[in-house]
């Protein structure tokens, strides 16, 4: 509780920097990923934006600059200063991947991370993620970042903001970016894989109530591992961030885990055939 009203705080103090509209901040959910991360790599930039990017741990950082990007550690001193003084706070899933708490004044632009099949946010009506969406005293508290009012939201389409962005998140319709999402221009970008065997991509959506679904009786791995070795294929499964694994496949040579942190389009990159249930990640 102490944490929650520091940030609110500290929020108050953030309105006091003069922002500069040259500064753009940066960062992802899950580490250098998704639509941040190509927008961030863009190299189009006529007006000498200073891009900045905000790493979650060492690791991130590292990489990041090992690339010649100005990166920053999150908490780091010279992550909160320029969060204090950049205008634009651009993010893929939440303002709390750059820090809630230094963005008041600043412009919120939400990339979001795919065309939503299922309820999100603001338009969640059940399951354990309402509580946090409902509205109440207690929500707001618990949560500001939630509620801290987004400025803008990357939408592909009008119909993906009249059916589910315009309630998920609180906006009008001059709210929206309708561009394409910078991870399907990366991806289009890309030439076809000239790997010799043929690769699968398994990657389910996430379940609100059942994060750890995916068990040794949901999929028969002996013989998809069988059917991989007869005809020269690989079976990846790429689960997300938030559901646990709870199969071994360390005995299997044509099946691999890939790391829910992993990029996905990197692995969408890769592979031959995508399958899948309900996740966006089919867009």
């Amino acid at each position: 509780m102490i944490d929650k009203v520091l940030k609110r705080v500290i929020y108050l103090v953030s309105g006091l920097f003069r922002r500069n509209p040259k500064k753009w901040i940066f960062a992802s959910h899950s580490p250098f990923s998704d639509n941040s991360r190509y927008l961030f790599e863009d190299a189009y930039n006529p007006y000498n934006i200073r891009k900045i990017w905000i790493a979650k741990n060492k690791s991130e950082y590292f990489y990041i600059s090992s690339l010649g990007y100005e990166c920053y550690i999150k908490g780091s001193y010279k992550a909160i200063v320029h969060s204090f003084t950049a205008k634009y706070f651009i993010y893929t899933c939440y303002i709390s991947d750059i820090g809630f708490q230094y963005s008041k004044n600043a412009i919120a632009i939400n990339l979001w991370h795919g065309i939503p099949l299922k309820k999100i946010e603001f338009d969640i009506k059940k399951g354990p993620l309402t509580r946090k969406f409902d509205g109440s005293i207690r929500s707001k508290i618990k949560h500001p970042e939630i509620y801290r009012a987004v400025n803008y939201v990357l939408c592909p389409s009008n119909f993906v903001y009249s059916y589910s962005y315009r309630k998920a998140f609180k906006i009008s319709k001059n709210q929206i970016l309708n561009f394409p999402y910078p991870r399907t221009v990366y991806l289009k970008s890309l030439k076809p894989s000239d790997s010799k065997e043929y690769v699968f991509l398994y990657a389910p959506t996430w379940r609100d109530t059942e994060v750890d679904f995916l068990n040794s009786d949901y999929l028969d791995l002996d013989k998809i591992n069988d059917f991989c070795q007869t005809n020269n294929c690989l079976f990846k499964i790429k689960l997300h961030p938030n559901t646990k694994n709870n199969i071994n496949t360390t005995m299997y040579n044509n099946i691999i885990f890939i790391d829910g942190s992993t990029d996905t389009n990197i692995c969408l990159s890769e592979a031959d055939c995508l399958i899948t249930d309900y996740s966006s990640i089919f867009f």
